[in-house]
């Protein structure tokens, strides 16, 4: 079946893990790069494949499918995340949790805000502090902090008394807040900003060039 074949009118959006969603009368499916229908139109809303699923929507609820249309996560969330590390943050009556690719409720909903797993931690937020929990949902360590980022090459921006600074896996403060603003970790070196002037740090927070 060919996706010209509908009758109505049809929408293409673009190409993602081979599969492209395609909607016609207001539902929603997915084609192939041939064009060939592989997931009929009875979604309501759909997000892009990553890593073999896709977020759907069906009566205000948001589920996942698999490749073959197949539902691995019911619909029965009020907003769900993109998944990783295995886990995708979900809404419910306003608090923030984690779901596995089962759709099983591994950490309640109870966070104002969540943010995805990376490195084995996500930092989260309850009130009006940030800080990290595990896969179980517990604190990873006691440090709190303004704001935060989540971890990158073993290392996280942290928000300390209005400057920046950088965290390693165990929470200790490795890298002093001194910095206006500061990106993550990449390739082993973070731009930082300090008194006006950019320059990128090491992982031990030393000066390495311009």
């Amino acid at each position: 079946m060919k996706v010209w074949q509908y009758t109505g009118k049809v929408e293409r959006e673009g190409m993602s893990e081979g599969l492209a969603a395609f909607g016609v009368d207001g539902k929603y499916g997915f084609v192939d790069v041939g064009g060939t229908v592989v997931i009929e139109p009875r979604f309501d809303r759909v997000w892009p494949f990553q890593d073999g699923c896709a977020r759907v929507e069906l009566a205000g609820k948001q589920g996942f499918i698999d490749r073959t249309g197949k539902l691995t996560v019911s619909p029965e969330f009020e907003e769900l995340a993109e998944f990783s590390e295995g886990l995708a943050t979900f809404v419910a009556d306003g608090k923030t949790g984690y779901v596995d690719a089962q759709g099983k409720v591994l950490v309640p909903a109870r966070f104002d805000e969540a943010w995805p797993f990376f490195e084995g931690l996500a930092r989260v937020k309850a009130g009006e502090r940030c800080f990290y929990i595990d896969r179980q949902g517990d604190q990873a360590f006691p440090a709190s902090f303004d704001d935060a980022w989540s971890f990158c090459e073993g290392r996280a921006a942290v928000l300390v008394g209005g400057k920046w600074g950088f965290i390693d896996q165990q929470g200790d403060l490795v890298i002093p807040a001194r910095f206006g603003d500061v990106c993550s970790f990449e390739g082993g070196v973070a731009r930082v900003v300090e008194g006006g002037r950019g320059y990128f740090i090491d992982q031990a927070g030393q000066f390495v060039r311009n």
